[in-house]
């Protein structure tokens, strides 16, 4: 019912496809390849060890991953961490796009661009 995603999440030394089906645990979804970048995709896709891919790369793959295992909420905590800010801004677009997930996002962005995509905010701030 929920899937947890972090900043740096386990990825496995594997190719993209047993990353995201985490072994056939989960459906394979071309569908969701929508969600990592064009100019990423193919670096992406044919690595044969997604551990060695960047930071950046491998939060792509966490992403859709979590999309992949068909629970209805996701909990990201900074997920887009390694991401430049289009990049971020372009992939939280199309997740929060998803009509059948709920999304629970952390995240230090205070972007008033990106925050503004969002149904709800929280913010908490730190007390001395």
């Amino acid at each position: 019912m929920i899937f947890y995603v972090t900043q740096d999440s386990h990825i496995f030394m594997e190719d993209f496809w047993e990353n995201i089906t985490i072994y056939d645990c989960f459906k394979k979804h071309e569908e969701f390849l929508e969600f990592i970048p064009e100019d990423r995709r193919d670096t992406i896709m044919q690595a044969k060890d997604c551990s060695k891919l960047s930071g950046g790369e491998k939060q792509l793959v966490n992403l859709v991953r979590a999309i992949s295992s068909d629970s209805s909420i996701l909990a990201l905590d900074e997920p887009f961490s390694a991401l430049d800010y289009k990049t971020e801004l372009a992939v939280c677009k199309k997740l929060l796009a998803l009509k059948d997930k709920t999304i629970i996002l952390i995240t230090h962005n205070q972007q008033e661009e990106y925050l503004n995509m969002f149904d709800e905010k929280i913010v908490t701030k730190k007390f001395k």
